[in-house]
């Protein structure tokens, strides 16, 4: 975690237990999957951002006067 963010972390994690769940149910390949029994981090708060006003200006530049027809690919 010194490199990566938790949340980074938390969803390797879940592909790996994933994986080896598949590996040990489907294929039967290993079994049990080691990380069953490993620790899950605990999940960091969200983040409270809120768009600047030049984002909001691009948005609005991009949505153009009828939302319906914005084109996001300006």
């Amino acid at each position: 975690m010194q490199k990566v963010a938790p949340a980074s972390v938390i969803r390797e994690m879940q592909l790996m237990s994933s994986v080896l769940t598949v590996a040990r149910r489907d294929w039967e390949l290993i079994s049990i999957n080691p990380l069953s029994d490993v620790r899950k981090l605990a999940k960091p708060q969200p983040r409270d951002r809120l768009p600047t006003s030049a984002e909001i200006e691009a948005m609005q530049f991009s949505a153009g006067e009828d939302l319906a027809l914005g084109n996001p690919r300006r």
